[in-house]
């Protein structure tokens, strides 16, 4: 079946910059997509459906993060906004600000001030934000219920949290490491040398990584993995159950995002493009929303 495709004009005028979509973030089916603007728009994907997000957009944002069910956007002012799922505390209440970078778990967010504090709430916020509130973080990144971060970077990863499967999550590599990041029940770091490594929950592959794979981009989800070469080819490993590792044949991206079992990109020509799909709610793998892999928006 051929990509759904949302035709919107771009936005210009006289005098003024004209807008496109730069960046993409995801929250099980739902799709939330920033321009260079800062502008936010949301999709929702149901069905053979491809709708506006029932979540109003009050405000352009700065940076913009998706959980499980939910999405925050860090203001121009450096404030938290959250919509989507309330459930767990995940979009309420929130920390006060200014803050200078957001991150954001399955149930838990985190916001990072300009002196690299950080400060969490949610599911488990006694347990994410089990940490001394002083400590500078070089790297931060939330899985599932848990937060791995570097401190001086490079340096050693520490973890804490709960590792909901007994899978390791907690337990990362010794070494030095400037990059980390979350997915599900996994992680990932990145040394300065290139030196690739992912920890955690195993049961579908989802730490099969190539050798040190080169990449500008990368995508954590449920039970798959994404990263984006230098050349912007998506390349994925993990669990194909759901056409979670097919990107759209010839494509190019520049940003990518994934939740669950669904994820998406941005072309260099500002399409948004997205495949797998997000089964918590759709089990049913003959359900009609499940075989829309590849919808499409485009500004």
């Amino acid at each position: 079946m051929g990509p759904l495709l949302l035709a919107a004009a771009l936005l210009g005028c006289g005098g003024c910059r004209q807008e496109h979509s730069k960046a993409v973030e995801v929250a099980g089916n739902y799709v939330c997509v920033q321009s260079n603007l800062d502008n936010v728009e949301c999709f929702l994907y149901e069905g053979l459906e491809v709708t506006p997000a029932k979540e109003p957009i009050f405000d352009a944002y700065a940076q913009l993060a998706g959980g499980r069910w939910f999405f925050c956007g860090l203001t121009q002012s450096g404030e938290i906004d959250c919509w989507g799922s309330t459930t767990y505390n995940k979009t309420e209440p929130i920390p006060v600000g200014p803050f200078a970078q957001l991150r954001v778990g399955m149930s838990e967010g985190c916001g990072i001030r300009a002196d690299r504090s950080a400060t969490c709430w949610g599911t488990l916020a006694e347990r994410v934000n089990d940490f001394d509130p002083g400590t500078q973080w070089h790297s931060f990144a939330m899985g599932d219920s848990q937060v791995c971060a570097i401190a001086d970077g490079p340096g050693p990863v520490v973890c804490w949290g709960r590792d909901w499967h007994n899978a390791g999550s907690l337990s990362p590599p010794d070494g030095q490491w400037d990059e980390v990041w979350g997915g599900g029940d996994f992680m990932a770091a990145r040394a300065v040398d290139g030196t690739f490594a992912m920890w955690g929950n195993n049961q579908d592959g989802q730490l099969n990584h190539p050798p040190n794979p080169e990449f500008t981009d990368i995508a954590l989800a449920f039970d798959h993995s994404c990263v984006l070469s230098p050349q912007g080819e998506a390349i994925c490993w993990g669990s194909n159950d759901w056409g979670q590792l097919d990107p759209p044949a010839g494509e190019t991206f520049v940003d990518i995002d994934a939740r669950g079992r669904f994820t998406c990109g941005l072309t260099p020509d500002h399409r948004l493009l997205c495949w797998g799909c997000y089964s918590d709610k759709l089990y049913d793998p003959g359900h009609e929303w499940c075989q829309t892999p590849t919808p499409s928006w485009d500004r």
